[in-house]
């Protein structure tokens, strides 16, 4: 099985507080951030510099960056979260920002959090078509059968949506993963959106850093290697 080369649209890895406000002050979580060579978004830097005293900055996006990492904060929600190149910058970099936290807020941010959620969405270059792939395995499923029955047509599933057995989104703990074929190039491309969400930090935290065995291991169950 060689290594996939999968191309990311977005990846992040968050953490959502407990708190009614993000359990850290803006401006001094972002002096800790400089110090540790990240860039304070110009924006920012400004609405910093011009907050009145005694007044509570908020702040909801991209916060700062350092190379290809990027740190975002959601004051309405209080999420605070790494944007990154991949599954294990991710989670380094997410690591390394609940340390920093501690070290340099006194924020215990792994004894805040609600929960933890991975988010990726990607496309993967397919070996197989991806439309014939999902044809083969599905196609003569009864449910499609009686599906092309009803609509006079052959069809076939564009792909498949994956989720924990009698469980619902709206919940601390969730997985979700959606793969079909790419839409603007279905017969060369695989399109992959990934959820996984859990109050467990060391869970999801295995999960990032075994995400890329898992994604090939996605790839080859669907081209039937």
């Amino acid at each position: 099985m060689s290594p996939l080369q999968p191309t990311y649209n977005r990846l992040s890895l968050s953490v959502k507080y407990i708190s009614v406000f993000l359990p850290f002050d803006i401006p001094g979580f972002l002096q800790v951030l400089r110090e540790q060579g990240y860039f304070v978004t110009p924006s920012l830097e400004e609405a910093t510099a011009a907050v009145p005293f005694g007044a509570r900055l908020g702040a909801s996006g991209l916060v700062a960056r350092k190379a290809d990492v990027g740190i975002r904060v959601d004051g309405d929600r209080q999420i605070l979260g790494v944007v990154a190149p991949n599954a294990s910058t991710a989670l380094t970099e997410m690591d390394s920002l609940e340390s920093l936290l501690k070290d340099g807020t006194g924020v215990d941010s792994p004894g805040l959090a609600q929960y933890y959620e991975f988010l990726a969405s990607l496309t993967v270059r397919a070996k197989v078509s991806p439309l014939e792939s999902w044809n083969r395995h599905l196609a003569d499923v009864p449910l499609v059968q009686q599906a092309s029955r009803l609509m006079g047509m052959k069809v076939s599933p564009f792909g498949l949506r994956l989720a924990p057995v009698r469980q619902v989104p709206n919940q601390p703990d969730w997985c979700e993963i959606r793969i079909e074929p790419q839409v603007q190039s279905p017969r060369d491309s695989h399109y992959l959106e990934i959820v996984f969400r859990g109050a467990n930090r060391d869970k999801v935290f295995a999960f990032v850093s075994g995400f890329e065995e898992t994604l090939d291991g996605l790839i080859s169950l669907v081209e039937g290697e």
